[in-house]
């Protein structure tokens, strides 16, 4: 059975997340339990567990090249930090950043097979690239959230 990233509603300080619908997401199966801004920024910079590529590849389902790809590491690298169990910081901020588009996707597209689905497919909103083609730099990660954020309010995109 996939490992589902869960949405997570914060009652008292919100982390820095994806907010649709006036719900916070929070790739909990990422991070780990956090209760503030705070707590995702640590656990970043001590590094992500290496199993969060795996998870983050069986939901987008893909090859592992693929997704080593999108966050810019070699296979080499990840063998690496199979042996250490963390990625880096930037690592794992390029993680994070691609785990949190696929919850607002999964949001919005109403289920993570439809999400997983939509990252691998052309867009005309994006010059007929995949979102996945898209979510490898910060500025394409924005221009992602736009067009999904469009499609949840109804903007032809």
């Amino acid at each position: 059975m996939k490992a589902q990233f869960r949405k997570r509603a914060q009652s008292t300080v919100s982390p820095p997340s994806v907010h649709f619908g006036g719900l916070s997401c929070e790739p909990v199966e990422i991070v780990g339990d956090v209760q503030s801004p705070g707590d995702v920024i640590d656990v970043i910079k001590r590094g992500l567990n290496v199993g969060a590529i795996e998870r983050l590849r069986d939901e987008l389902g893909i090859p592992s090249s693929r997704l080593l790809r999108t966050v810019g590491m070699t296979d080499s690298t990840f063998r690496r930090r199979q042996t250490t169990g963390r990625l880096d910081r930037n690592e794992s901020e390029r993680v994070y950043r691609l785990g949190k588009l696929f919850l607002l996707a999964t949001r919005v597209l109403g289920s993570p097979e439809r999400a997983g689905q939509w990252f691998k497919s052309p867009t005309t909103a994006l010059g007929g690239s995949t979102p996945l083609d898209y979510a490898d730099t910060e500025v394409g990660k924005q221009e992602v959230e736009k067009v999904l954020y469009r499609m949840a309010y109804g903007i032809v995109s």
